[in-house]
């Protein structure tokens, strides 16, 4: 089986891992969704660096500046979180936002899993559907290292990648 599903998440500062993990599992059990179909995990630039965040999705947590999410149709948008983050919506948006950079031309991007909440942490799923996912984009920075536009390494306050100004650690991060 070929992953199809995207994770967003987001979370308040200083979210424990315990409760990401037990918000992902409640939000798969409730929609009947399999952990081995989870293709990424998403959130949004400000929290990507949360311990909480990091240990559940790793080192391949994609990252959003908030307006880039501020930008995604959600059904569930939040006031208190526009105000606090800049963007009405994290883990639906992120999902959403994510399974559109991951998914295959021709393929659509379904939100089936809305938002769950737990104590100071979100999660949403979006499933791509159709002819599939392709492998994240990398492109080259002026600089000759590989880099990102939305890394959560390579994003810095206003939502330009810093790798746009010459300066990344050389890693490859998918955008």
């Amino acid at each position: 089986m070929t992953p199809d599903l995207v994770v967003g998440l987001g979370c308040r500062p200083g979210a424990p891992a315990a409760e990401v993990r037990a918000v992902l599992a409640g939000l798969l059990d409730r929609h009947g969704l399999r952990a081995d179909a989870v293709r990424a995990f998403a959130t949004v630039s400000a929290r990507a660096e949360e311990p909480g965040l990091r240990a559940v999705a790793g080192d391949g947590l994609l990252a959003f500046p908030a307006e880039v999410l501020a930008a995604v149709a959600v059904p569930h948008p939040s006031g208190r979180v526009a105000v606090a983050l800049g963007t009405g919506s994290v883990a639906e948006a992120a999902a959403i936002h994510a399974a559109m950079l991951l998914a295959d031309t021709g393929a659509s991007v379904q939100l089936v899993a809305p938002k769950l909440s737990g104590t100071g942490v979100t999660a949403a799923a979006a499933r791509i559907v159709g002819r599939g996912w392709r492998p994240p984009r990398v492109r080259r920075a002026r600089h000759g290292h590989a880099a990102a536009g939305y890394c959560a390494r390579c994003a810095v306050p206003g939502g330009t990648a810093a790798s746009e100004r010459g300066r990344c650690d050389g890693r490859r991060h998918a955008w």
